[in-house]
This record gives structure tokens, C-alpha cells and sequence, in this order.
């Protein structure tokens, strides 16, 4: 019955198997592992681009700004990890000349999937981590039905998303990570562009990505809509991970769906941290994220 412990080995089974078919998806959660997202093809904003076998790959600028001109395409890319990239889509990120790669991913989830760059690329790794509650799927099916839920139902899973989005700001190695990464955009040369991914593109990645819209001017609506696109462009990926926690045996999947999505009080939760932490938006970037007026001058330069 659901409400007794599975039997050792089963457990045991049960972990080998998600261990075995999964790549590492972080966000709330951590290091959790998750059936290996098939081999997509994704679209960039505003252009004919497509990358195969990236999820969530999109371009993050075309936006308009309050500063005037359109935020830039062509430049800063955000994605998904790159281990299913297809000989064709490592040749298309050569294409957009992409040369440098931030990669958000733990070292766990680096080594579980590594990405694949195109030649000449140099890879950023800034691994951020989340919230302990729950390190692997491989650890939530081992447990009850009853552990589950009380785990992830009534409300549990999205407050692990909440806690993760506030520790963005308030942890300090993570928002040293994404300084860094900050840094690294403003930086890049002449036509040379950068991605940004960390395993699904979503949590660290949305929150990198809405930090540079912002400093860019970009409305608060587009930088929201921007973020949740990543619904939208993961919802095939997520179904396949719902059937597989069905076939490892989870009663109800549907708990989990908080942790594989993204939700507007996610983002808002990281700025409502960054103001008060700080006072102002302004501050957690100059403060918090250490980047001061020249880099910050170099950002819009590069990027508007």
C-alpha cells in the first residue's frame, strides 16, 4: 500500500533508475534529478534561429526600453543545458558566435550532463545551488505517498520555489555568481555573443535575465513575460517528466509541477528580497552584486 515505506530494494531500484535516465534540473530544489528532457528544437525571439536538441533556447533582447533603442539581439542568448545539442545546433551556436557560455549548473549536474560547446567557446561555471528539502526525485520516490505530500502539497512545493527565488539575493556565493556573469556580458567583444543556461533555463537563468532587462529599461511587463516563457516553451518537457514520476510509481505527480514551472510570484519574490535587502533595485546591483558604474556602462553600451 502507498502509505508503507517501499521495501529497500525497490528503493533502491527506483533511485538507480531516475539516477540513470535523468539530468540534473536545479532551481527550488537543488540538485534534483529528472528524466532526460528529449531532443528539441527551440526558437529564438524574434528571428528564424533554431538550435537542435536546446531547450528553451531563445535571444533575450528585442525588447524596448526605456532608454529608447530596443534592447540588442544577437548578442545575449538564454537557454537549457547543452548536452542533447545536435551536431547541427552546436554548428548554429558557432553560427551566432557564441563564445563564451555562463553555465549556472552544480558541479553534480555539470558532470551528469555535460554540456557540448562549439569550437572555440569558453565556458563560465558560476554553479549555483538551491534549497536542501529535496536534493533528487530519486529521494522523493522512495518515499510514502503520505511523505509526499507532506513534503510537497499544501503549498510546500512552491514555498521550496519561494525560498530559493529570496536566497538568489540573499545568500552571498550566489549573488557573487551572478555578478560574475554580469561582468562576463558586459565584457564580451566586438560581434562575439554570450548564453546564459543552467539546466532548464528557468530559475537562475530567468532571474540573471530579468536583472540585465531591468538594468536595460526593459518594462516590468516584458521582463515578467520574458520569464514565463519558459512555460510555454517546456511544457512538452514537463509532461514527460510528470508520466515518468508516474511510471517510477508516484501516486500523484501533480506535486511536483510547482518545482517544474515558473511562476510570476517566483520573479517577484527575488525583487521584492532585492528591495528589501537593499532598499532599491539599484542598490542590490551595486551593493549586492558588486557592479559598479563603469561595468554598468559597459552593459548598456554592449547591450542597447
Amino acid at each position: 500500500m502507498n502509505s508503507h515505506r517501499r521495501p529497500p530494494a525497490l528503493r533502491r531500484v527506483l533511485l538507480c533508475a531516475a539516477l540513470a535516465s535523468a539530468t540534473l534540473l536545479a532551481g527550488p530544489v537543488g540538485a534534483v534529478c529528472l528524466p532526460t528532457a528529449p531532443v528539441a528544437v527551440a526558437r529564438a525571439q524574434d528571428s528564424a534561429v533554431t538550435v537542435a536538441g536546446v531547450l528553451n533556447f531563445r535571444d533575450a533582447g528585442g525588447y524596448p526600453t526605456a532608454f529608447g533603442p530596443r534592447m540588442r539581439t544577437g548578442v545575449l542568448y538564454r537557454s537549457g543545458a547543452l548536452q542533447n545539442a545536435t551536431d547541427a545546433g552546436v554548428q548554429t551556436l558557432s553560427d551566432l558566435h557564441v563564445t563564451k557560455v555562463v553555465d549556472f549548473r552544480t558541479d553534480a549536474e555539470r558532470t551528469a550532463a555535460p554540456d557540448r560547446l562549439p569550437a572555440g567557446a569558453s565556458a563560465a561555471l558560476y554553479p549555483v545551488s538551491s534549497t536542501d528539502r529535496l536534493q533528487s526525485f530519486g529521494q522523493l520516490l522512495s518515499m510514502t505517498a503520505d511523505e509526499q505530500q507532506a513534503l510537497l502539497g499544501d503549498g510546500g512545493a512552491e514555498e521550496m520555489m519561494l525560498q530559493t527565488a529570496r536566497e538568489f539575493v540573499t545568500v552571498p556565493g550566489k549573488r557573487e555568481q551572478f555578478g560574475k556573469a554580469l561582468r562576463d556580458i558586459a565584457d564580451a567583444r566586438g560581434d562575439d555573443a554570450v548564453l546564459v543556461h543552467c539546466t532548464g533555463g528557468r530559475d537562475r537563468t530567468g532571474w540573471l535575465i530579468a536583472i540585465v532587462q531591468t538594468l536595460l529599461g526593459v518594462s516590468r511587463d516584458d521582463v515578467f513575460a520574458d520569464y514565463l516563457r519558459s512555460n510555454t516553451e517546456l511544457a512538452s518537457w514537463k509532461q514527460g517528466v510528470l508520466q515518468q514520476l508516474a511510471a517510477g510509481g508516484m501516486q500523484d505527480p501533480g506535486l511536483v509541477e510547482p518545482l517544474l514551472d515558473v511562476d510570476a510570484s517566483y520573479l517577484q519574490a527575488s525583487f521584492d528580497q532585492a528591495q528589501q535587502s537593499y532598499g532599491s533595485f539599484d542598490a542590490f546591483v551595486r551593493d549586492g552584486l558588486g557592479i559598479d558604474d563603469g561595468t554598468l556602462a559597459r552593459l548598456r553600451a554592449r547591450l542597447l
